[in-house]
């Protein structure tokens, strides 16, 4: 099996860098709006395609991107939570590919991963909206060989010097943190940048020039959401509580809301240096831990991590020792609730 799982692997290889050949010399077309499977003698499937995006020229052409990462979502069913399950990175002919994909129904997102983003985040088979996004189906069987082609649009990007932040909840719950949200920035009609929430809910769009921008907040599961915000040198919070959506075709279940027993304040000052203070309050005694992350999520430190009694309490954090940059805090008690709120270090 292992033989037989390497040569088809080699197989798949040698397709691709056909496809790869006759793609630079124009001959090779694939229609960009389908998602055509083939059988092969295997058990494993493979989905591939080509991402390319508009050009912002008058009028626009079409270029395929040359960096980039393809996720494959699945979304489950009783909660929406969205799950990443597999990805590829984009070579620069624009192709990629994901093997050993199990059955069950994907979603495909493309987004790029260069410092000079070029085109913006997509759902297959085109759009910025998971509303845009089409459901593919990988059946139980022999293994598939799927082409989904994604199209995108250039993004203009230019480099500012303020930061946006926030977090994405469910509009019931706030201590239900969305992970996988994509919040997208646009001016006039130009997109200007984007961000995909972590664990945590959390999202940065590092650096904007100061103007007015829509931002709108996209999840499989959840109603789209929109905000016209004033972005000045002063980095703005920008916060979206999702709701479920009913009328999709993604099952929910309507979860009951989760009260909190905690309050947790934003640091002040935000910015800071090289001080700030942290308070929360909590109405009654319980193990509470604060903990301290980069933005990426890495784990810094422990603020508190012990037994407190109902009551407010100050932290003093002296962030002297560390890199400038955005933080983020998490409250977490014994009871599994959590809330996390960023910080922004400047020295």
């Amino acid at each position: 099996m292992k033989k037989y799982s390497g040569n088809f692997h080699i197989a798949v290889f040698i397709i691709l860098s056909i496809l790869y050949f006759f793609s630079s010399h124009k001959v090779y077309s694939q229609n960009d709006f389908t998602c055509p499977s083939g059988g092969h003698k295997g058990d494993e499937s493979t989905i591939t395609g080509r991402i390319n995006f508009f050009t912002s020229t008058n009028p626009p052409e079409s270029t395929y991107a040359a960096h980039g990462i393809v996720k494959l979502f699945k979304v489950n069913p009783l909660n929406a939570d969205v799950i990443a399950v597999d990805s590829a990175v984009v070579n620069s002919l624009g192709w990629y590919a994901i093997f050993g994909v199990q059955p069950g129904d994907y979603y495909i997102v493309a987004y790029p991963d260069d410092p000079v983003e070029d085109y913006m985040v997509a759902f297959y088979p085109s759009g910025q909206l998971y509303t845009t996004a089409s459901r593919i189906n990988l059946a139980p069987g022999p293994g598939q060989f799927r082409t989904c082609n994604v199209k995108s649009i250039v993004m203009s990007q230019t480099t500012g010097q303020t930061p946006v932040y926030g977090e994405v909840a469910d509009s019931l719950n706030h201590n239900s943190k969305l992970r996988n949200t994509i919040i997208t920035a646009k001016s006039g009609n130009q997109f200007r940048g984007f961000a995909i929430t972590d664990n945590q809910g959390k999202y940065l769009i590092k650096s904007l020039l100061p103007g007015t921008y829509t931002f709108t907040a996209t999840r499989y599961g959840y109603k789209n959401q929109s905000q016209l915000v004033n972005v000045t040198s002063t980095p703005p919070t920008v916060n979206f509580y999702l709701q479920r959506d009913t009328a999709s075709s993604i099952g929910i279940s309507n979860n009951s809301s989760v009260v909190k027993n905690f309050k947790l304040n934003q640091n002040y000052p935000n910015p800071f240096n090289p001080s700030t203070e942290i308070v929360y309050s909590l109405e009654k005694g319980m193990e509470v831990r604060v903990a301290l992350y980069t933005i990426e999520g890495k784990f810094v430190r422990d603020l508190v991590n012990e037994y407190k009694s109902a009551g407010e309490y100050r932290i003093n954090f002296n962030a002297e020792n560390l890199s400038t940059g955005v933080y983020s805090y998490v409250l977490e008690t014994g009871e599994g609730q959590k809330e996390s709120k960023f910080m922004v270090f400047t020295k």
